[in-house]
């Protein structure tokens, strides 16, 4: 008997072990069975469901919750046990595959407690929708594969100097997000706010802007961001776009000159357009003057009006991110000469190619938020203008990318190979494509570490693509309240 109890304990102790670090797992990819087993196949199923590697999720009432239900599960296994014995046979049969029972249980507790979810979501939702239905606030959109918050405190920022703006706050882009955002920032004084979409498959933009009257929609631009979970380039267009069709006559689109097949997606939208970027032909375009390792110049031509701006934004493409800004800020009736002077003093957003001091006095560039490869790309041709000995980027890849991951990592060596940077990551396909041997793999973050950090200093710079745990910003001693 002491030895069945010992056994049927260990299996259950170990199981739940396995459930803490999965739904942590679960709890980055918010909950959401197609991104978490995006996560599994880029990973490796027998790698994530085996690792030893233990982290466990937040307090929130949702996981503790499912940690509830997984305990009441297992508990009833125990139990059992005792009146069905056939089921000790099963834990002993089952021991190797531990994980995969955790597995189950995890998905089991996270599918009840979808319920209470779902009607919670509902209510926070159709609060929303009241209170945009008693406003008379200007509503801002802002969607695109990549660079959406950027842009959308850009616009912020500028609109601030002149009227009453409320915005979404971080990242809260999904449906329930935007609907909290408007909860807690629009206030009845509130003349514009700024709202960013984001999604993961067809239908979750439209479905998060379907009751906000836009007037104003800026579409930063169409890349390969989550096209594992989108099912295809067509969806995640259709996807990407939808909000420029959904802008009355009477209202104004701002499209990136390299959203593909511009002029086909434009053609069916009835508003007033705008394009922006570097190109002469573009409404709204801008020619760098002078680019260094801490600021940009550019002049800014739009309705036969020419801006320099100066900025300590790192990098061409924030350049292409405040064209928008400007763009509507002007449009609004903004003063030229306001526009200039808040430019000047926008600080680098925290995790958006922030500089920072960290251990040994190593230069850190972090750029923290979810990676992609326009902005992996432009992270690459900001450490080129700093001129540090060494250059290290360190990644954990790129997710989301689906039969797309080979060639963007492609795309991003191509461009690395024009310098002198090297890359440290926990990506085997990386090294994998790389023919110039400036890549080096690790089987983890913990083995990133141990290598990195001798060869930090005040000669070296660093910049983190993407996100990492916070024990190795901790040890690069760089500021992570905003992770």
């Amino acid at each position: 008997m002491s030895h069945m109890f010992s056994i049927i304990l260990v299996t259950l102790i170990l199981a739940f072990l396995k459930s803490l670090h999965l739904t942590y797992l679960f709890q980055i990819k918010e909950y959401r069975l197609d991104r978490f087993m995006s996560m599994m196949r880029e990973r490796g199923f027998l790698r994530t469901l085996y690792s030893f590697y233990l982290k466990f999720p937040a307090l929130y009432l949702r996981n503790s919750l499912i940690v509830l239900l997984i305990l009441t599960f297992e508990l009833g296994l125990f139990l059992s046990v005792f009146e069905f014995p056939v089921i000790y046979i099963l834990l002993n049969i089952l021991l190797p595959v531990v994980p995969f029972i955790a597995l189950l249980l995890v998905i089991l507790a996270i599918f009840i407690t979808a319920v209470p979810v779902f009607f919670y979501r509902k209510i926070i939702i159709m609060r929303a929708y009241f209170k945009v239905c008693n406003s008379k606030t200007v509503f801002i959109g802002i969607t695109g594969s990549y660079g959406k918050s950027s842009v959308k405190e850009f616009i912020y920022t500028l609109l601030s100097t002149q009227f009453q703006t409320g915005k979404t706050d971080a990242n809260m882009n999904t449906d329930v997000g935007v609907a909290l955002a408007i909860l807690k920032n629009l206030k009845k004084n509130t003349e514009f706010f700024v709202t960013e979409f984001g999604a993961y498959r067809l239908g979750e933009i439209q479905k998060a802007a379907s009751y906000i009257p836009l007037k104003y929609v800026v579409l930063t631009g169409l890349g390969n961001q989550h096209l594992d979970l989108y099912g295809g380039r067509a969806n995640l267009i259709a996807e990407e776009t939808s909000l420029i069709y959904k802008v009355p006559e009477t209202g104004t689109v701002y499209v990136n000159e390299k959203v593909p097949k511009e002029k086909d997606i434009l053609k069916s939208v009835k508003a007033h357009k705008v394009i922006y970027g570097f190109e002469s032909g573009a409404t709204i375009n801008a020619r760098i003057l002078e680019i260094a390792s801490t600021y940009v110049k550019a002049v800014i031509r739009y309705k036969n009006t020419n801006i320099v701006v100066k900025t300590r934004l790192l990098g061409a493409h924030n350049i292409v991110n405040l064209l928008p800004a400007i763009a509507i800020a002007l449009d609004l009736g903004v003063p030229k000469e306001k526009i200039i002077s808040t430019i000047q003093n926008i600080k680098p957003l925290p995790g958006k190619l922030s500089l920072h001091t960290g251990f040994k006095k190593t230069t850190v560039l972090s750029d923290l938020s979810n990676s992609n490869v326009e902005g992996f790309i432009a992270g690459i041709k900001v450490l080129q203008k700093f001129s540090h000995k060494n250059k290290i980027i360190i990644t954990q890849g790129i997710i989301e990318l689906g039969v797309e991951k080979g060639p963007s990592y492609a795309s991003i060596l191509r461009k690395l190979y024009k310098t002198d940077i090297l890359i440290f990551t926990t990506d085997s396909l990386f090294e994998e494509i790389d023919h110039e041997r400036r890549v080096k793999t690790f089987n983890d973050v913990a083995s990133l570490q141990q290598s990195l950090l001798p060869l930090l200093n005040k000669h070296t710079i660093v910049l983190i693509e993407g996100r990492f745990p916070l024990r190795i910003l901790k040890k690069l001693q760089v500021n992570h309240d905003f992770h």
